[in-house]
C-alpha cells in the first residue's frame, strides 16, 4: 500500500501548534505506524515553518500556549519582560525570559514544539 501525499505545511504546523500532530498521522500513515515512527513519515515541516507562521499569525488561542499563568506552557508579561515558563500542578518551570515579546514568542514556540515530542524537528 502507497502512502498519500503529507498533508500541506499549514495543516502540519496547525496540527503542531493545536498538539493534534499525532491525530493527522493517524489519518496520514492509518494503524501501520504508532507513535514517533507516524509523525516521522507524516511531518515534512521544519522549526522554521513553524516560526514562520507564528511570526506572521502569532500565538492563536487554540495553541498550546497561554497569556496567563495556568497549567502548560505559558508566556506573562511581568514587569518589563516577557517570561516563559511551563506550569504543571501550579508549579512554574522557568524556561526564558526576554524583553523583546518577538523573542519571549519564540522561546515559548521552541518549548512548545519539545514538550510535543517533536524536537527532532530540523531547524
Amino acid at each position: 500500500m502507497t502512502e498519500k501525499a503529507p498533508p500541506t505545511v499549514e495543516e502540519q504546523v496547525l496540527a503542531v501548534l493545536r498538539g493534534t500532530a499525532s491525530l493527522l498521522a493517524k489519518k496520514h500513515v492509518g494503524s501501520r505506524y504508532w507513535g514517533e515512527e507516524a509523525l516521522r513519515r507524516t511531518l515534512t515541516i521544519k522549526k522554521s515553518d513553524i516560526h514562520a507562521h507564528v511570526a506572521k499569525h502569532g500565538l492563536t488561542e487554540d495553541s498550546g500556549v497561554r497569556r496567563q499563568a495556568q497549567e502548560g506552557i505559558c508566556l506573562v508579561r511581568r514587569g518589563d519582560e516577557w517570561v516563559v515558563f511551563y506550569q504543571e500542578r501550579g508549579i512554574p518551570f522557568e524556561e526564558g525570559r526576554s524583553s523583546d515579546e518577538r523573542e519571549a514568542i519564540r522561546i515559548a514556540t521552541d518549548l512548545l514544539i519539545a514538550v510535543s515530542g517533536l524536537g527532532w524537528l530540523e531547524d
